[in-house]
């Protein structure tokens, strides 16, 4: 498992956690803007009444109603100022993993970056090596299994690189995807495809290290 799955599962579990929060809070001060409403109009047809029938009833009635409305405003306005203040701290918390996966995503790409320079040298070495040495058949035998290493360190390297861009991509991408069953499934074969390309960067490495110790050996013996 990526070292950095984790930090993203538990992120995504945050993430989720406060947008259900956000969610329940804007349905509560649609629900209190709905009661200011209501109240409005109920206060609206009791002066109705009371220009009719200016009783003290009606007086109790109205500011019995205005008290309501008060309330209501009150408790919406501290709904908005906890809805304001979730939104400024997951904000907060978006940003502080973007800033870490980014780094964390810059080492691991600068790794496969060096494994492709480092491979391609070692091509060019390679094929220097065989002007000095000449036709030997065990060299050509060498030569042909340190390229193929190379070569696959190469490929390797490319398709993790790749796997990086995409999984920076991916970072907050449930922030912002829908909950229908189409996106659930394309987020869960992206999260499957970028677990796989952890196996290219591993053989990146494996495939480098395999054609350098393998022409490492024949140089070694050959002097």
């Amino acid at each position: 498992m990526p070292e950095n799955s984790g930090t993203t599962e538990s992120h995504s579990a945050r993430s989720s956690l406060a947008r259900r929060r956000i969610d329940h809070i804007t349905s509560q001060i649609e629900t209190f803007g709905q009661i200011y409403a209501e109240l409005e109009t109920r206060l609206k047809d009791i002066e109705v009444q009371r220009l009719k029938d200016p009783s003290p009833s009606h007086d109790q009635q109205r500011d019995s109603v205005i008290e309501q409305m008060g309330k209501a405003v009150e408790k919406q306005q501290r709904l908005l100022r906890e809805q304001n203040e979730l939104i400024d701290a997951w904000s907060k918390e978006i940003d502080r993993l973007d800033e870490r996966s980014r780094s964390h995503f810059d080492r691991i790409y600068d790794f496969q970056k060096h494994i492709t320079t480092l491979s391609t040298a070692s091509i060019v070495g390679i094929a220097a090596l065989v002007q000095v040495f000449g036709s030997d058949p065990e060299l050509i035998q060498v030569v042909g299994v340190s390229l193929g290493c190379f070569v696959i360190a190469i490929i390797a390297a490319v398709c993790g690189m790749y796997g990086d861009i995409l999984e920076n991509m991916a970072v907050g991408l449930d922030d912002v995807v829908g909950t229908s069953l189409r996106d659930r499934i394309m987020m869960r074969l992206l999260r499957v495809s970028l677990e796989l390309m952890w196996v290219f960067r591993v053989a990146s490495s494996v495939a480098f290290c395999a054609g350098l110790i393998i022409i490492s050996l024949f140089a070694i013996r050959s002097a």
